[in-house]
């Protein structure tokens, strides 16, 4: 049986390892936007496109499809897009002046978790201190300036839309829904873990969390800020189009969440 000193050394150690997994895949995400990758992002395909995310979610989900029909899908393949068009398309939106008077990257947890309760009673919508993190600026089609905030349950909105695309193009996908903020603004984490550059809010089965980040961060690179790409394809290797699950749903709604993992790479192999 563990006693304490043990477990607090399990849990420094589980942690450096988190650490050192979140580098690798940072530095293994830049050599595939470089195209110098391997493994999970042998290539990296974008898709520079113009998303019309105010005519609702169902619509968006038509637009991504057909944004993938001038790329030819290969079984395997990883399809990463931004979370802030999905916020958009669910009118996860608040007045832009509120996060200016009032920024949650400035405040303490239990600030924002008041905040957050405040706006969802305000804004009949589901919010989370984490959910104001995320919070970023989108001009609206009407010209008014307004802000998002966290996309709400992208575990399932990726496993919707690798089945969609699955039914339209008969291959098997993984998808994961990105975000550029990782937490480090606040010493707060999105996902539970250490994600450095991007994090990957939700995904399919496919991934363990270390291949969710390292493709997240590929297409974090090759995207940039004002480049108009909202999708990304990651295309593996050979071997790692061989993987369990791909495209399945990922066995809980909301965001990943690393206490609901096996561990942060293959098999708990960190753990």
């Amino acid at each position: 049986m563990l006693n304490n000193e043990d477990y607090s050394k399990s849990e420094i150690d589980e942690k450096i390892w988190n650490l050192a997994v979140a580098t690798n895949a940072m530095v293994k995400g830049l050599l595939g936007a470089m195209g110098l990758g391997g493994a999970i992002n042998k290539k990296v395909i974008p898709i520079k496109r113009k998303i019309f995310a105010e005519r609702g979610y169902e619509n968006l989900k038509v637009q991504i499809i057909n944004a993938l029909k001038k790329k030819k899908l290969v079984d395997g393949d990883i399809i990463v897009i931004s979370e802030k068009i999905f916020a958009v398309s669910q009118n996860r939106l608040i007045p832009y002046s509120i996060i200016i008077k009032n920024d949650p990257k400035k405040m303490n947890s239990h600030e924002r978790e008041k905040m957050a309760r405040t706006l969802q009673s305000d804004y009949g919508f589901p919010i989370t201190s984490v959910d104001l993190i995320m919070s970023d600026t989108y001009m609206a089609s009407d010209g008014v300036l307004k802000a998002t905030l966290g996309v709400y349950n992208p575990n399932k909105i990726a496993y919707e839309l690798a089945k969609l695309i699955k039914e339209k193009f008969n291959k098997n996908v993984d998808v994961i829904i990105s975000d550029t903020d990782t937490g480090a603004d606040v010493c707060q984490t999105l996902i539970g873990c250490i994600s450095i550059g991007a994090t990957p809010l939700g995904a399919t089965k496919g991934l363990c969390i270390y291949q969710c980040m390292r493709a997240t961060l590929s297409s974090e690179f090759i995207r940039g800020s004002d480049k108009g790409i909202p999708i990304v394809i990651c295309r593996p290797t050979k071997r790692q189009t061989y993987r369990e699950n791909i495209g399945e749903y990922r066995g809980y709604d909301g965001r990943i969440d690393y206490l609901k993992e096996e561990g942060i790479a293959f098999e708990n192999s960190c753990k």
